[in-house]
């Protein structure tokens, strides 16, 4: 995989635990390191998203009624769903 090489200093039980798993998993240390990365970037974002969607609903509260109506439409609609 062509990319840039960067480098972070971790302590030597990190790497040790790295190592093994990256062994286990019959990966290298760097996939590993990579997909880490990727899912807390990920993590991330969803953290964001869940985040502005509160914001959202603390900004505009859904209404009761409104609530209540669009339960009742869900109903009847997957009432006639065949699953």
């Amino acid at each position: 995989m062509a990319g840039t090489v960067i480098q972070v200093p971790i302590d030597h039980s990190l790497r040790a635990a790295l190592d093994r798993l990256a062994r286990e998993r019959g990966t290298s240390r760097a996939e590993i390191i990579r997909q880490a990365c990727l899912h807390y970037i990920r993590e991330q974002a969803e953290r964001s998203d869940e985040a502005r969607y509160i914001e959202g609903y603390r900004r505009q509260p859904e209404e009761p009624a409104l609530a209540d109506v669009q339960a009742a439409l869900a109903a009847a609609v997957l009432a006639d769903e065949r699953w």
